[in-house]
């Protein structure tokens, strides 16, 4: 596998690199996070979590500031995301080379999950009920006497 986890003190990114896993290429043009194997665009990953200053809704309005395919190439360059959060510019823009980062431990913990364990991720998804008591017990955990699945 080609990709490479780096940890600095307060400070989590995830280099993701073209690698394939079972058929998929994750961090490429088929980066998804279920078992898709087509390339049309209702198949190319999304953000799967909402987040505070999240730029999904001005993804329209950023595509006319990117910069143009000759000063940056998805599939040749590397796209360096310091502050990914949910990640909508870089899911909008399918790089194959990218590293991506941000303070917030869990949340790049949860990328990396994604990215190399997401069949026990979705199975481990599927015990979950959904009723508020349970929800209540769930967010009460400590979430450093977790398994990060």
């Amino acid at each position: 596998m080609s990709s490479t986890i780096l940890l600095q003190e307060k400070f989590s990114a995830i280099k993701i690199k073209s690698v394939e896993y079972k058929g998929i290429i994750l961090g490429g043009r088929n980066f998804c996070f279920s078992s898709c194997l087509k390339t049309t665009p209702e198949f190319l990953a999304k953000p799967f979590v909402k987040w505070v200053g999240g730029k999904r809704q001005l993804i329209k309005q950023l595509r006319g500031i990117y910069p143009s395919p000759e000063k940056f190439d998805v599939k040749n360059n590397t796209y360096f995301e310091p502050f990914v959060g949910g990640g909508a510019v870089f899911f909008d823009l399918q790089p194959y080379n990218s590293e991506i980062s941000d303070m917030n431990f869990e949340l790049i913990t949860a990328y990396q999950v994604i990215q190399h364990h997401v069949e026990e991720l979705i199975e481990s998804l599927q015990k979950h009920k959904y009723e508020k008591e349970y929800f209540l017990e769930v967010r009460k955990q400590d979430p450093l006497k977790m398994t990060d699945i």
